[in-house]
C-alpha cells in the first residue's frame, strides 16, 4: 500500500488522541497570503485531523475585540 500523502513525518497514528486541541494555545501559526487561503484552510483540516491545533487568523481573530481579547 503507497505511504499516506497526509502523514506527518515521525508522528504515529495515535499522537492524535494523545494531545486535546485547546481553545487559547495553538500547535502552528498558520501565515499565508489571502491568494493560498484555499489551500491553507485544506492543509489546516489535515493538520488538525493529526491533532495539531493551530492558529488561524479567520477564526481565532473576531472582528471588533481588542488584541488581547482575541
Amino acid at each position: 500500500m503507497p505511504p499516506d500523502p497526509t502523514a506527518l513525518p515521525n508522528q504515529s497514528p495515535d499522537m492524535a488522541q494523545e494531545k486535546p486541541i485547546a481553545s487559547t494555545e495553538w500547535d502552528l501559526f498558520l501565515s499565508y497570503s489571502r491568494a493560498d487561503t484555499k489551500e491553507v484552510i485544506a492543509i489546516r483540516s489535515i493538520l488538525q485531523a493529526r491533532g495539531i491545533s493551530t492558529f488561524f487568523d479567520r477564526e481565532q481573530l473576531l472582528a471588533g475585540l481588542s488584541w488581547p481579547q482575541a
